[in-house]
């Protein structure tokens, strides 16, 4: 992979389209692919595994794959004042935090999606 961080997304979920399009209005140096896309899908598979590929959206940096709560942090970073705030996201709570209006979201796009 290349120097530009790049954002992976769900396109069949509406959630996730919304929360990718929101991200590269904020972050124009986040390429947004979607993760149907085949090239990123076969890398995906491979790096992570077909379930951990579908189950929530990825930050890649180079060949640093995150997913969940990481990708989350990893994100965040990406923003102006983002290392401060990475720092903050080092606090157990606030990472708990997060991740539990993660996996809010993701229960929220296996109703909407009918994903199983």
């Amino acid at each position: 992979m290349g120097d530009t961080p790049l954002l992976l997304f769900d396109d069949d979920c509406g959630i996730c389209t919304k929360f990718a399009r929101v991200i590269a209005r904020l972050l124009s140096d986040v390429e947004v692919i979607r993760m149907s896309d085949e090239r990123m899908m076969q890398i995906g598979i491979d790096v992570l595994g077909k379930e951990m590929y579908w189950r929530s959206f990825h930050v890649v940096r180079g060949d640093l794959w995150t997913s969940e709560g990481e990708a989350i942090t990893e994100l965040v970073s990406l923003f102006p004042l983002g290392k401060i705030w990475r720092s903050v996201m080092g606090v157990t709570p606030i990472t708990r935090l997060s991740v539990q209006l993660l996996r809010h979201f993701q229960r929220r796009r296996k109703l909407e999606c009918r994903i199983p």
